[in-house]
């Protein structure tokens, strides 16, 4: 299936994408045209978590985070056009990076640190 091109987005809904530290841990891990499995952006969020204080690092936060990108992080994003989020083979690939969504620059400081 061949995609449309992509348009720029409002300032409000690339706010709201970004406004969440897992969307912007996600867009910070992956590379342009470069596949990732769920499985690997799961164990980054896993890792990231884990050096948070209030975090246990347990099977049940990697199953929360699982739950949490598939059903509700990779659509919306994929929704947007910013990843290419593929569920049968739990493939995303970045096809916007953060940017050319925020082409002002300063007009973004992350919320999270990237490595």
């Amino acid at each position: 299936m061949t995609r449309p091109e992509p348009t720029a987005l409002e300032s409000a809904t690339v706010s709201a994408l970004l406004a969440d530290p897992d969307r912007q841990r996600v867009l910070s891990y992956l590379d342009p045209g470069k596949r990732a499995t769920v499985e690997e952006l799961v164990d980054e969020l896993a890792a990231r978590e884990r050096t948070e204080p209030s975090a246990d690092g347990g099977p049940g936060d990697r199953s929360r985070i699982a739950v949490s990108l598939v059903h509700h992080h990779l659509p919306r994003l994929d929704d947007h056009d910013v990843v290419d989020y593929r569920p049968a083979s739990n493939e995303v690939v970045l096809t916007t990076p953060i940017a050319e969504l925020v082409p002002t620059e300063g007009a973004f400081e992350p919320l999270v640190e990237s490595d």
